[in-house]
């Protein structure tokens, strides 16, 4: 739990960052993970 918790904030950070940017296209992430 401790580490999926740090990977959605670093994931939040990073769109938040990706946001600022202010570019003319757009990125999309997709990450997934299995137990």
């Amino acid at each position: 739990k401790e580490q999926e918790s740090r990977i959605v904030a670093q994931l939040l950070t990073l769109m938040d960052g990706s946001k600022a940017s202010r570019k003319s296209y757009s990125h999309v992430a997709v990450i997934a993970s299995t137990n």
